[in-house]
């Protein structure tokens, strides 16, 4: 997810999303591996994180069909 430090705009939006409570950068803080400076994540275990946070989620009802 790009680096972490402030003076980059991957840093300086990590740091935003952080501040708006961003779920995704939850989950990715959750889900981080060693990368340096950079914010890097177990893709496995991030898209098993968001997938549950979103279907267990009060607000968001996931319908799971197929349009034709």
């Amino acid at each position: 997810m790009g680096s972490k430090l402030a003076d980059r705009a991957t840093g300086v939006l990590q740091h935003e999303l952080k501040l708006l409570k961003s779920l995704l950068i939850e989950c990715a803080e959750s889900t981080s591996v060693p990368a340096g400076g950079a914010l890097a994540v177990d893709r496995d275990a991030f898209a098993t994180l968001v997938t549950s946070k979103i279907e267990t989620h009060p607000n968001i009802s996931v319908i799971r069909e197929e349009i034709y």
